[in-house]
Parts: structure tokens; C-alpha cells; sequence
């Protein structure tokens, strides 16, 4: 396995001639260190423990120790690397875990929350025969209940135990004490001085941090955002943030780190704003120039073509809303001004059938995945052509197929402009918030009605389309549930656009189907005149809307008094492409016991 090492910085093997270099030049570099460095050294190099580990070397840490400001003198019960031990090495003397900033002081250990509970007691729990002496024999704790050492607990019993006599002990005792007050008293100040020094620090680290906010403010100001900086609100967000309360000086590479942050926080500058938006509003212009452009290429092409074929043509707001269209207009506004009007009005001209081409099978694709997603067809098979292709209007209720789904007005729903983005909403300045939807029809819930038709014609749903089914004449009889008598015998598309419910299908007998196709007969004209009275006429000589899907009656109006036709012809008006169908209407069959007259042969 190879050996891995662990990364360190600066440099490798700057001191490993250290320890051969004079001894005076040494001395004087340790001469410059603190006692925490003494004992790092110690432990880096068994030539540095060997010499600073050594009595003849008490000097040098007397030294070092003397750099410390107000650094109590090392007590005679301890030794000087023992005492930098105790007051700057922060791992735990009982098990070695790092990080422990607890000194106790008045046990001459640093120990860890676990490791304290387990070598501190409670002064109540010492043996009675040691409380007898009272008190004095024991450093204590300055909390309560006095807590204390356990190793020197059973130390002192151990020396008392094996004392000969009454004056051996009672000398015993006498020294005890009086190391014991000497022992306390360092340890008290030892303690202030730490307490002292962490003030000191915290000082130190709150006159960094100012220092480093301040920097970061005179930072901020530089770039641009000195008018932000005066809300504070602001300032306040920012100081809440990790990287501004920092105890480190802001170095240039400490700013290059915490740029991104801060301008992420404080978002674009009011200065960077401001010419945002005027750049922004010269970009919007342009877009909105061309997109003008591109709506006099669509007018002046559908004024070449007859309102019929215009039905089904997009609106300008579909073919603003192409990629192609869109990917040619967002560019930079470099180039947007060196854009020729002339010359993008040409390449309009040019492509305009392709895109609406493009719009066309993006309407197809979009609908027959919609078909897809619900039963499984043939590769080989006209979606949009079977006779199960049709579609549920979600606004108005209406039964529709392709292409009377371009021209159906529910498919354009008015919009807010909060539902486009940028764009989207410089195209409704130029034209009106309408945008073809397919969302708008639903395809499961016709395919529910449809199924059970097909299956009792016997023809399968996935193959079947409308011009076979059409030329077989296809009529299905509806059975109602509730009142099985009842029967109901229609042509396929009465049964397809109808809301029927509670029935049952099935194919009807011969008689019925001759009875039905009679009635159907004698009934035309009256079909014919409400199919004329139904608002879905217009005219196919101009592209006034108001003639537009209105009563036969009214567009013959409209034709005589602006057209001056008195008989208008085929080719004067015509039918709009999501009309509805002069269906017949079902032939009530009954079985004679039900309470229903037979319906007599005309």
C-alpha cells in the first residue's frame, strides 16, 4: 500500500539541521518563543525533547515563559515543562482528546467533561477517617459542593495510612496544608490570568471583527454600492452573514473569496440598475420593432389568402412564440442594432409559410401525444384521422376534432401578462395575450365515451378511421340502464358528440336501422333550417369579425347591404371549421310494453 502524508503548509525538511546548529543561536531563537512553542518542538524531534526535556534547560523555558504578559511564575511543585503542559497544551491528561480548554487549576490537570466527572467527587464522599482532619487537607473547587481531586485524595490517604506515629502524621498534616494554600493561591492567579487573557482576546477578535466589516463596507463602496449601504436594513443583512463576522483581517484574497457572497446578498448594485434598464428598455424597443415587423409580414400574407384558409392559420402571438422566431430575436443588442428593417422584412416573407408549417405539426404532434399517452397505436396509423381522435372542450363542453381545433376560440384563453416572461409579455404589447393551448381539451375523457361505442360496432378503436366508418353508414343503438325498452338508434357521430349516460351500446337490427334512415329522411328540412339558425357562418368575401360566426340569415344581411349580393353562392359564404354538424336527431325505438307508442313509418 503506498504511503500517503499528510499536507502540510509552507515548505518540508526547513528544520531538520536545526537541532545541529550552535547551541548559542539556538538558545536565541527559543529565547523569542512562547512556552506552547517550546513544548511543540519537544514533541517534533527526540533531539529537541532530549535538550529542552533537560534541567540544564529550565532557563530556557523561564525565558519563554516570561513572554507570556502577566504570566504567574511556575510553582515549585511543578515542573517548567509540566506547567506549559498544564497552561497551553489543550488535550485532555487523561485520555488525550484535543480541544479541551477546561484547566482545572487547583488540581494541576486539564481534563475533559467525561474524564472530570470521573476523577472529581463530591468533598461529602472522602472516607470519615480523612474529614476528621477537617478542612485544609484537600484542594477544593471553587463551586459547590466542593468537589475534589481523586488521585490526591488517595494519595493523602495513602501517606496517612502509613504514618508510624502521632508526630509523623501531625507533621504530615502541617505540610499539607501549608502546600495545599500555596497551591490554591497560584491557582487563583492562574485563573484570573486566563480570565484576563480570554477578555483580552475577546477584545482583540471584536476590534478585528470592526475592523474586518469596516474593510468590507469600503470594499462594497468601491464596486458600486454605496447607496445601498446608507438603508440599514442592508447593512444589518450583511452583518448577519458568517463571512463578515470573522475575527480575521480582510486580506485581497479573503475579499476575492466572500465577493461572490456579498454581491449575491446585496444583489445588482442601483448604479448597475440603472443602466441595466436602460439597456434593457433599448433591447426591449428593438424586439418590439421587429416583432411589429413580423406582424405586418402575417397581415399582409392572410390579405392574399381567403378567410376560410385564414380560420386556420395561427395568430400572430402563435408564431411569435416559435424557437425560431424567438432564437433570431435574442441576441445582444449589438446586433439587434445593426439589424436592416428591410432585409429582416424579406426574410420574413420568404420563411413565413415554412413557420406556419411548423406551427401546424407542433399542434399535431402536440395532440396526437396526447392521444398516445392514453392507448397504444399502430406506427403506421393516422392518429389525428381515427375516428376516436376527438377532443372535449374543458371550457365550453364542446366535441371536437382536428383541424376544427385551430380555428375553436377556446384554444386561444385571454392571459395574464404575469403568465409570460419577458418576452412573452413585449409580444402582447405588439399583439394581445391569446396563445393556442392544448391544455384547454381533454382526450380520456371522450376516449371513456368512445370505447364502448366502437367495441359494440366491432371495429377496433386503434385502426378505425373516420372516412371507413363513415362511408359503412354506421348506426349503434343506445339501451338505456335503468329501462332496458328504451332504445335510442343514431348515427355513429350523434353517438360520439352526444352526452350520453347510463346506456349500453349495441349494434341495432335491420328494421330499426330502415325506420331510423326514414325518419332521418323526413325530417331534413326541419334539420336544415336549425342547422342555418345555429351562429357558425360567415363571410368569405371580408375579415370583418363581427360577421363572423353568425346565423345564415345575418351574414346574407351582411352580404346585401356591403356586398350588394342578393343570392349569395357557395363561394359567398361558408361554414366555420369548428361549426356544428347537422346531426339527425336519435330515433326513439320502443317494444310496445313499455308505455311508448311505436314509431309509425312516415
Amino acid at each position: 500500500m503506498p504511503r500517503t502524508t499528510r499536507a502540510v503548509r509552507g515548505k518540508r525538511g526547513l528544520l531538520k539541521h536545526f537541532p545541529k546548529m550552535p547551541l548559542d543561536v539556538v538558545i536565541e531563537i527559543f529565547a523569542h518563543l512562547d512556552p506552547g512553542d517550546l513544548l511543540n518542538l519537544a514533541r517534533t524531534d527526540k533531539e529537541f525533547r532530549a535538550f529542552l526535556m533537560s534541567r540544564r534547560s529550565a532557563f530556557v523555558w523561564k525565558t519563554a515563559r516570561r513572554n507570556i504578559k502577566d504570566f504567574p511564575e511556575c510553582p515549585p511543585h511543578l515542573s517548567e515543562p509540566a506547567y506549559a503542559n498544564l497552561a497551553f497544551s489543550p488535550y485532555c491528561h487523561e485520555c488525550l482528546r484535543g480541544n479541551v480548554q477546561t484547566v482545572l487549576w487547583y488540581f494541576n490537570v486539564r481534563y475533559c467533561n467525561k474524564c472530570k466527572k470521573q476523577k472529581t467527587t463530591s468533598h461529602r464522599n472522602i472516607s470519615p477517617q480523612l474529614f476528621a482532619y477537617g478542612a485544609g487537607l484537600l484542594c477544593t473547587m471553587d463551586v459547590y459542593p466542593n468537589r475534589v481531586h481523586i488521585p490526591e485524595v488517595l494519595e493523602v490517604e495513602k501517606v496517612l495510612n502509613s504514618a508510624n506515629n502521632k508526630i509523623g502524621e501531625d507533621d504530615y498534616v502541617k505540610e499539607r496544608r501549608a502546600s495545599v494554600r500555596r497551591i490554591m493561591d497560584h491557582a487563583g492567579l492562574c485563573a484570573d490570568w486566563l480570565r484576563k487573557k480570554t477578555i483580552e482576546q475577546s477584545e482583540e477578535k471584536e476590534i478585528t471583527r470592526c475592523q474586518r466589516w469596516n474593510d468590507i463596507l469600503e470594499k462594497l463602496r468601491e464596486i458600486g454600492y454605496s447607496e445601498e449601504l446608507e438603508d440599514r436594513e442592508t447593512r444589518y443583512k450583511l452583518r448577519k452573514l458568517p463571512q463578515a463576522q470573522l475575527s480575521k483581517p480582510l486580506t485581497d484574497r479573503a475579499w476575492l473569496n466572500i465577493r461572490a457572497d456579498l454581491i449575491a446578498t446585496l444583489g445588482p448594485s442601483l448604479k448597475d440598475q440603472r443602466e441595466n434598464e436602460r439597456l434593457n428598455k433599448a433591447h426591449a424597443e428593438l424586439i418590439q420593432n421587429a416583432l411589429t415587423v413580423l406582424k405586418e409580414v402575417i397581415l399582409e400574407h392572410y390579405g392574399t389568402l381567403k378567410p376560410a384558409q385564414v380560420d386556420q392559420m395561427p395568430l400572430f402571438e402563435d408564431l411569435a412564440h416559435l424557437s425560431q422566431i424567438r432564437y433570431s430575436l435574442d441576441i445582444p443588442l449589438e446586433d439587434l442594432q445593426s439589424l436592416d428593417i428591410s432585409t429582416l422584412r424579406d426574410h420574413w416573407r420568404a420563411s413565413l409559410p415554412q413557420l406556419i408549417l411548423t406551427w401546424q405539426n407542433n399542434i399535431k404532434a402536440e395532440l396526437t401525444a396526447m392521444i398516445i399517452q392514453a392507448m397504444d397505436i399502430p406506427e403506421d396509423v393516422d392518429v389525428l384521422a381515427l375516428a376516436v381522435a376527438i377532443f372535449d372542450c374543458t371550457t365550453c363542453g364542446r366535441v371536437l376534432r382536428y383541424p376544427a381545433l385551430l380555428v375553436h376560440g377556446c384554444m386561444h384563453p385571454l392571459s395574464g401578462s404575469w403568465e409570460y416572461d419577458t418576452y412573452g409579455r413585449l409580444v402582447c404589447s405588439v399583439g394581445e395575450p391569446l396563445l393556442w393551448k392544448s391544455s384547454v381539451v381533454s382526450f380520456s375523457s371522450t376516449l371513456e365515451r368512445t370505447r364502448p361505442i366502437m367495441q359494440a360496432c366491432g371495429l377496433p378503436i386503434e385502426r378505425t378511421d373516420v372516412q371507413r366508418i363513415e362511408n359503412l353508414g354506421v348506426r349503434v343503438c343506445a339501451i338505456e340502464r335503468d329501462n332496458p325498452q328504451v332504445r335510442m338508434v343514431m348515427t355513429w357521430r350523434a353517438a360520439v358528440e352526444g352526452d350520453w349516460q347510463d346506456v349500453v351500446w349495441e349494434l341495432p337490427d335491420v328494421d330499426a336501422c330502415a325506420r331510423a334512415a326514414r325518419l332521418d329522411a323526413s325530417s331534413y328540412t326541419d334539420m336544415l333550417r336549425l342547422f342555418k339558425e345555429w351562429p357558425q357562418w360567415c363571410c368569405s368575401l371580408c375579415f370583418d369579425p363581427y360577421w363572423r360566426k353568425q346565423t345564415f340569415e345575418r351574414v346574407c344581411f351582411h352580404l346585401l347591404y356591403y356586398h350588394d349580393i342578393i343570392s349569395p353562392a357557395i363561394d359567398h359564404i361558408y361554414q366555420s371549421a369548428d361549426g356544428w354538424s347537422a346531426l339527425p336527431q336519435p330515433v326513439l325505438v320502443c317494444s310496445g310494453q313499455g308505455g311508448y307508442p311505436p314509431v309509425p313509418s312516415p
